[in-house]
C-alpha cells in the first residue's frame, strides 16, 4: 500500500489522513473502531489502531467514518 500517491488516493479518505476517527465496518452492529487512516490503495484503507499496529480494511466493508471525540478527564484517580 502506497500512502499519499495522487493516483491511488480517493478524496473521500484522504481528507481523514492523520485525524483521529471512528471507523464503522460491521453492518449489523455498527461497532466503532478508534484509529487513524495512514494509507490507501484502490481497494483498501490502511488504518493505525495503535502505534506500530496497522491493518488493511477493504473499502467495501466501511459503512461510515466519524471524527473521534476528544476524551477529556478519562483518567480517574
Amino acid at each position: 500500500m502506497i500512502p499519499n500517491r495522487p493516483g491511488n488516493v480517493s478524496p473521500i479518505f484522504s481528507a481523514w489522513f492523520g485525524t483521529p476517527i471512528l471507523l464503522f465496518v460491521i453492518r449489523q452492529c455498527r461497532v466503532p473502531i478508534p484509529c487513524h487512516i495512514v494509507g490507501e490503495s484502490v481497494s483498501a484503507v490502511r488504518i493505525q489502531l495503535t502505534p506500530g499496529w496497522e491493518i488493511n480494511v477493504t473499502k467495501e466493508l466501511i459503512i461510515a467514518i466519524e471524527e473521534a471525540p476528544a476524551i477529556v478527564g478519562a483518567c480517574v484517580n
